[in-house]
């Protein structure tokens, strides 16, 4: 399991490139399903960023960690039931944990 540390400060450039990858992530992978249902763009944007504070805040993240902040925030937003199981979120946590990497938090 690769840990990825932070010192739970990140601030400007970064931040705003994690809201934005988030952002791009679940828009493409649309867990819940409302933007293939015609929902606006900006449909998960409050999930999205609660998700980007907590990975933004977190001290280390792992690919577990990453997919339970997915998964609990949809669970919370909308319901056990909508938000689906955590393994839906897999992916997604596989490429937010890619690009934590390249931005160096």
């Amino acid at each position: 399991m690769s840990r990825q540390q932070t010192d739970g400060k990140l601030a400007g450039k970064s931040a705003a490139r994690l809201y934005e990858v988030v952002k791009e992530i679940v828009d493409r992978l649309d867990p819940i399903g409302l933007l293939a249902l015609g929902c606006p763009d900006d449909e998960y944007a409050p999930e999205i960023e609660r998700i980007a504070q907590r990975l933004a805040t977190a001290k280390a993240l792992s690919l577990e960690m990453v997919q339970a902040i997915l998964h609990e925030t949809f669970a919370e937003f909308f319901d056990d039931e909508l938000a689906g199981p955590t393994e839906r979120y897999r992916e997604a946590a596989r490429e937010i944990m890619q690009h934590l990497e390249t931005l160096a938090i």
